[in-house]
């Protein structure tokens, strides 16, 4: 058997997201990996890190780094395997940084627990901690504005494209979950 470790990159975020509520707005990069398994049973993948482009356009916040050397197909030619080639694909969660790579894997069977699918459908009540974060960005771009407009134009409005899109992403995931649950009422019935 043989391990190898994939470096797929980075993202940030705030610090007080690790530490709970500590050192709001104070910016933290994270590495962002995935591991190759070549096993007698199969080719395995466990966590595909994230999709450059899709977390550009729809999460750029978050600014990520990614060398062209990063992306998943680049790191498995590396250790001379094609994304093809992979059997299963495991994700430790559903979240876009370690599902992003899954699109390069299309012959490989992805391996997840009936609890984690039903995560996605009806989420723990500790997702709302996604909800308050979101609205406690808000609350800490917002009286910051004021100090912005002396700044200058580009800065009030970079700030104010910042607010917009946490307000934006807090308003979608209440919606996501409104319809999640209401189309799959067997989930919540099961979980309650």
């Amino acid at each position: 058997m043989k391990i190898y470790l994939l470096d797929l990159g980075s993202l940030v975020i705030d610090r007080s997201d690790v530490l709970w509520h500590i050192d709001v707005g104070t910016p933290v990069r994270f590495p962002v990996y995935g591991v190759y398994i070549d096993h007698p049973e199969g080719k395995f993948i466990f966590d595909t890190g994230y999709d450059l482009d899709h977390v550009n356009k729809v999460l750029p916040f978050e600014l990520p780094e990614q060398t062209p050397d990063q992306t998943l197909p680049a790191q498995l030619a590396k250790i001379g395997v094609k994304p093809e080639e992979i059997d299963y694909v495991i994700n430790s969660h559903f979240h876009f940084d370690h599902v992003g790579g899954n699109r390069f894997l299309t012959n490989a069977t992805l391996l997840t627990s009936k609890h984690e699918l039903r995560s996605c459908l009806v989420p723990e009540p500790f997702v709302l901690v996604a909800l308050i974060a979101g609205v406690r960005r808000i609350l800490v771009v917002t009286p910051e504005l004021s100090k912005l407009v002396a700044q200058g134009e580009v800065q009030f409005r970079n700030a104010m494209i910042k607010l917009v899109i946490l307000t934006v992403m807090t308003l979608s995931l209440v919606w996501c979950l409104v319809l999640l649950r209401n189309r799959h009422p067997e989930a919540v019935a099961e979980r309650a």
